[in-house]
């Protein structure tokens, strides 16, 4: 029995202390807009991480907190999708987060106290995409640069107020398209088909009384821009 009972201590004595054995992780973090990798003590027993600061041991995330300052995933703006601007451009959030190497991007620009990255060895004039880093462990946020937009439009109806039964001209104009611009025409919704590529289109209201919402959208062949939208109303009585 004694035999057994030491065998039984034993053996929880090396579970015990093989349960606290801690090994040697890398960590990347931001620090001062900074990308870094610190070393961290990881215990696979509970999943706590570690770090040794000026001799102190603290936890991990203490120190270099997974949601802190430097990361914008509490920002208001990056919530709600909002653009971020940089240098002349706008860029929108697509695709979903990522990690990436600390190597692989560098600090350039900074949006709402949360760091701007680019990838390394792009020129300014070429960036295509930035990075906003989301949470600790250079996790990324990627938005690609917003397209400009296709051209600056005007819609015109030839009566704000109408009749039942009336016809009404809508004329869209185009203008800096920088190309040809092509036209698509939309009635309260719905595509007006046989609509495509004509600025003018003439609308009846027979049987129709009540707001009548009509809208145009102008893009440009073989251009990468962003379609402009532009509708007007027409308020249409009973006669």
């Amino acid at each position: 029995m004694k035999l057994t009972a030491l065998f039984i201590s034993l053996v929880l004595l090396t579970t015990t202390a093989s349960s606290q054995q801690l090994y040697k992780i890398k960590e990347c973090v931001i620090e001062k807009g900074v990308l870094k990798i610190v070393e961290v003590d990881y215990n696979p027993a509970n999943g706590e991480r570690t770090i040794t600061v000026n001799g102190v041991t603290k936890k991990f995330y203490d120190v270099y907190p997974q949601d802190g300052k430097e990361y914008a995933s509490k920002a208001g703006w990056y919530i709600n999708n909002e653009a971020v601007p940089y240098k002349t451009a706008k860029f929108i959030k697509y695709g979903l987060p990522r990690v990436l190497g600390s190597t692989e991007v560098v600090r350039t620009g900074e949006y709402g106290g949360v760091g701007i990255y680019t990838e390394a060895g792009v020129p300014e004039n070429e960036v295509e995409v930035i990075y906003i880093p989301v949470r600790s462990g250079c996790e990324f946020q990627p938005y690609q640069r917003k397209p400009d937009p296709c051209a600056k439009v005007t819609l015109k109806a030839s009566q704000a107020q109408a009749k039942e039964g009336d016809i009404i001209t809508f004329t869209a104009t185009a203008s800096e398209s920088g190309g040809k611009p092509a036209y698509q025409w939309y009635i309260s919704g719905g595509k007006i088909v046989g609509s495509d590529n004509t600025r003018v289109i003439k609308v009846a209201t027979k049987d129709f009384t009540g707001k009548l919402e009509v809208q145009v959208t102008v893009s440009v062949n073989g251009l990468r821009c962003d379609p402009t939208n532009e509708y007007v109303v027409v308020d249409v009585k009973k006669k």
